[in-house]
């Protein structure tokens, strides 16, 4: 026998199964369970490919979006984001042209803030990098990949 849950929202939920059998008797089974909230924390896009670019030249920027996107239902409250953003691999190829993010508190239900991202390849090559959004136990990554060409 399977059972499955529904939840119409996040929260904590009971109720019990009886089972009867033949030819007579049966069992009643309590069951409990906690649907956790889905992941506040939306970071679109998950991935820019900047493309060729002249090495010493700088790309049009590509906006980031991060978004706050629980609305605390069943009871849970909605969390405010305090959002941090760090750079790795290849970090000094990625710019940061705008940034409303770091430190900001994303309201929950939709409270957003913008990173704008520019490729300045200094070579000719393929160059990759990651850019990670992270709130308290949550975090997002967007990949970043561009190639410097020659001017």
């Amino acid at each position: 026998m399977d059972v499955q849950l529904q939840a119409p929202s996040d929260g904590r939920f009971y109720d019990s199964l009886a089972v009867f059998a033949e030819p007579g008797g049966y069992a009643t089974v309590e069951i409990a369970a906690h649907v956790l909230p889905p992941d506040p924390l939306s970071v679109t896009p998950e991935s820019i490919d900047f493309g060729d670019v002249p090495a010493g030249s700088l790309s049009t920027e590509v906006e980031v979006v991060v978004a706050n996107v629980f609305g605390g239902s069943g009871g849970t409250a909605a969390p405010n984001l305090v959002v941090e953003v760090t750079s790795s691999v290849a970090p000094q190829a990625f710019l940061t042209s705008a940034d409303s993010c770091s430190g900001a508190t994303l309201a929950p239900d939709g409270g957003q803030c913008t990173i704008r991202v520019r490729f300045h390849p200094e070579t000719v090559a393929f160059l990759t990098g990651r850019m990670t959004v992270s709130a308290p136990g949550k975090s997002g990554q967007v990949s970043l990949a561009g190639t410097g060409t020659a001017p």
